[in-house]
């Protein structure tokens, strides 16, 4: 694992090091008690119903504000585990499989109205699946050796998230303006996406 990506392994620390700074840490202890970090996570997924309605309507910026309030909330629930201390492995379950739907569905909003969309759609919706169904194996199947058991995103699938996260963005920002070559560059990012997905899937497989 820890030849994995190096590159990838040095932003999640610096990531992580940004959530830890005193100035994130005061202002997560702000929020009621009531706000949880996996509260938060499912009202990621939650944000996306009314992102389809808007899609379906056509009302790409403001679907695009949307989808930028759902993915942001991935920093703040992550941010209020490490200032409250919150660490559980429902949360550390549940944060990737909300990525995953978040992707899913905007995928499938948008799978009519962008160049390969459906077989977008399909991939994404393929190694999410697949993924997900390894993490419920790995939580059902505990062993002695705690690396076997881990279900945390590799390096590779949070670069896979960031993939994704700028095709979306692409497409729907491309389909706001009628700037089709924009929509294009969206749908090549998701398939490069795919091809991470994979990656991804394998380094579960075969952490060594």
């Amino acid at each position: 694992m820890a030849n994995e990506n190096p590159g990838a392994d040095s932003i999640l620390r610096r990531l992580a090091k940004f959530k830890e700074r005193k100035e994130i840490r005061r202002l997560m202890l702000l929020l009621p008690d009531w706000i949880t970090p996996n509260r938060v996570t499912v009202s990621r997924a939650v944000l996306m119903l009314p992102f389809i309605g808007l899609v379906l309507m056509q009302s790409y910026g403001l679907a695009w504000l949307m989808f930028a309030l759902a993915m942001s909330l991935d920093f703040v629930d992550g941010a209020l585990a490490e200032a409250r201390q919150q660490f559980t492995e429902l949360g550390a379950f549940l944060d990737p499989l909300v990525d995953k739907l978040v992707i899913c569905f905007a995928l499938l909003a948008l799978a009519g109205q962008v160049p390969m969309g459906w077989l977008v759609f399909i991939g994404e919706l393929g190694i999410s699946v697949a993924l997900t169904w390894l993490r419920v194996q790995k939580m059902q199947n505990r062993t002695a050796d705690p690396d076997e058991a881990d279900i945390r995103a590799r390096p590779i699938g949070k670069f896979k998230l960031l993939t994704q996260v700028c095709g979306v963005s692409l497409m729907l920002l491309g389909l706001a303006n009628g700037w089709i070559s924009l929509v294009w560059v969206g749908s090549f990012a998701m398939m490069i996406a795919i091809l991470l997905g994979i990656m991804s899937l394998k380094s579960h497989v075969s952490p060594g």
